[in-house]
């Protein structure tokens, strides 16, 4: 169940006719679970998708090889907005230590799987694949956004296991910004500073 579900709107004194209101509920931590499983089934589906992609130097000529990769991470970042969303107006609520627990474990199986999928994107990465690769460089830029924001109310809602998750989503960032320089000449050659570390470059 998305986060963008979770709204319940009630009746109040329906045998007066007074109006609707809305009652807030604060998530639970299986509605968190499912709703970070969601994000992590998509990350799934978009791996298979890049896996099949020829990135070719003939094939990143034609601007439409990258489309089904743009595509399929604005739908992820579009879910997560969505959840974003709905955590503004239905709060987390207080997690026992067990519902902490699975948030943290379903959160780490989402880095996993995201990571994943990035470092098939990076493989497929070089500096031809760069010239024509903005579109990837500009989507991904924004889903380091929108993760770095549902990554810090996840946390914020797991006291016992903060840590932890505080390091996936450092990692997950570290490779976000990865395949962000994979997909951007300065990259690429080695330009960026800091993509000279992330992917390994000399400056020299």
């Amino acid at each position: 169940m998305h986060f963008s579900k979770l709204f319940m709107t009630a009746m109040v004194g329906a045998a007066s006719a007074a109006p609707a209101v809305i009652q807030q509920r604060a998530m639970t931590s299986a509605n968190v679970v499912s709703a970070i499983n969601d994000i992590t089934v998509l990350s799934a589906n978009l791996k298979v998708t890049v896996q099949g992609i020829n990135f070719s130097p003939i094939a990143v000529l034609d601007p439409s090889t990258f489309t089904p990769v743009v595509i399929g991470f604005n739908g992820i970042i579009t879910l997560v907005k969505n959840d974003i969303a709905a955590m503004a107006s239905n709060p987390i609520g207080t997690l026992d230590v067990n519902g902490q627990t699975a948030v943290c474990s379903a959160f780490r199986n989402f880095v996993t799987v995201h990571q994943n999928l990035l470092a098939v994107l990076i493989g497929k990465g070089g500096l031809l694949q760069s010239v024509g690769g903005a579109p990837i460089a500009t989507v991904l830029r924004a889903l380091e956004g929108v993760v770095d924001t549902i990554a810090d109310g996840i946390i914020d809602a797991v006291p016992t296991c903060a840590a932890g998750a505080q390091s996936d989503a450092a990692s997950l960032k570290t490779m976000i910004e990865k395949a962000e320089c994979a997909y951007t000449p300065a990259g690429t050659l080695g330009l960026d500073i800091t993509c000279q570390l992330l992917l390994g470059l000399s400056s020299s």
